[in-house]
């Protein structure tokens, strides 16, 4: 290997390892073509571009300093006679020129790369839209973390965010995928990335409060959207779905449309739509039930019955009221119809304004007679 490459080598090395570019040329003499070259792979290395693993970067180098090396050897296999002036110092400007051209492809085709493994544009974040009330997002989750987040904001992987009183967000995924956060709702957005062709892949812990999911039907079999509670676990691969966990980490999975796979302490069961099932801690999974949604006045109590407009239901230790309603207030009741056939309230919700009566349910029909339906 000539001098010239040495130097060149030393002071790539150099510029490798943050060495500023007026420290790697300073203290010797060096050729105007030499220090082109420098200043030339100083400015190429301040560049944006993606992390690569050590081992690519090793491999590039290798392959950098080689070419640098074959250009000067021919360059000095390559000399002219005495009597036409030229010599071997005038042909390194070509090789110099060459080493740069395959600096620039390197560091070129490094970010190319880089950019195609990182995913679509957006994947790694979701947009948080239709806030409304208090909303805040933390790093880590401990006191003194939280800051205000608002419409527009990013979210990513590792980020926590919670909801306050009357406070409602929504995150809108790459892939039109939406998921809402209820009042007093606590998530961690475990992971937020995506690969091309639409491959979403979300994990979130839902620590308590209430979720609301519309996942767009996933592509391709690295796609995922899972749900963790502290009892239970919700995978899908395209649905419209709800998760309540109360404080005491029951958790309710409710389907609206599509399928969704529960898991709960190593047992599973696919809950369809119209149907909703509870997991609890070291207790076996719920059978699972069909819900039903009551709109109108809120009526007198009698022990754990409630009523709407006369129509009877059940509340337990889970059941989340919001608003603290009285009798003749206008609510909203969303619960199931369990094995035994008892309506159990899951959720009773003060409305800002009088509603007619409404009532929906959903299950098996089992006789019809007439104008008369037994589900």
């Amino acid at each position: 290997m000539s001098k010239q490459d040495d130097r060149l080598e030393e002071k790539i090395i150099a510029l490798e390892e943050g060495v500023q570019p007026e420290k790697v040329m300073g203290g010797r003499s060096n050729s105007s073509e030499l220090q082109s070259l420098v200043n030339l792979a100083a400015s190429i290395r301040d560049l944006p571009h993606p992390e690569l693993d050590q081992q690519t970067i090793q491999s590039d180098k290798r392959r950098l300093i080689s070419a640098a090396r074959d250009k000067n050897r021919a360059s000095r296999n390559f000399k002219a006679t005495k009597s036409s002036g030229f010599t071997g110092l005038w042909l390194f400007v070509p090789a110099v020129a060459g080493v740069a051209l395959i600096l620039l492809m390197v560091f070129v085709l490094a970010a190319g790369a880089g950019l195609y493994y990182s995913g679509p544009r957006g994947a790694q974040a979701a947009i948080l839209s239709d806030a409304t009330g208090v909303l805040e997002v933390s790093e880590t989750g401990v006191a003194g973390d939280w800051r205000l987040a608002t419409n527009g904001d990013h979210v990513r992987s590792g980020q926590r965010l919670r909801t306050g009183d009357e406070s409602w967000v929504t995150l809108e995924f790459f892939d039109g995928t939406r998921t809402t956060l209820a009042p007093n709702t606590d998530l961690v957005l475990n992971k937020i990335d995506g690969n091309w062709g639409d491959e979403l892949q979300v994990e979130l812990i839902q620590n308590e409060g209430e979720t609301n999911h519309q996942v767009i039907p996933l592509q391709g079999d690295q796609a995922t959207y899972q749900v963790f509670t502290p009892s239970g676990e919700a995978s899908v691969k395209g649905t419209s779905f709800s998760v309540l966990v109360e404080e005491t980490g029951v958790s309710l999975f409710t389907v609206e449309t599509g399928e969704v796979l529960v898991n709960n302490d190593g047992f599973e069961t696919f809950v369809s739509a119209g149907q909703s099932v509870v997991t609890e801690l070291g207790v076996p999974m719920d059978v699972l039930s069909y819900k039903f949604t009551l709109q109108g006045a809120y009526g007198p109590k009698s022990g754990n019955t409630r009523y709407v407009d006369g129509v009877a239901f059940k509340v337990r230790g889970w059941t989340s009221v919001e608003g603290n309603p009285t009798e003749g207030d206008f609510v909203e009741v969303e619960g199931r119809i369990n094995k035994k056939g008892e309506w159990v309230a899951d959720t009773i919700t003060k409305l800002n304004a009088s509603v007619a009566f409404e009532g929906t349910f959903t299950g098996l029909v089992t006789e019809q007679a007439g104008n008369i339906w037994t589900i």
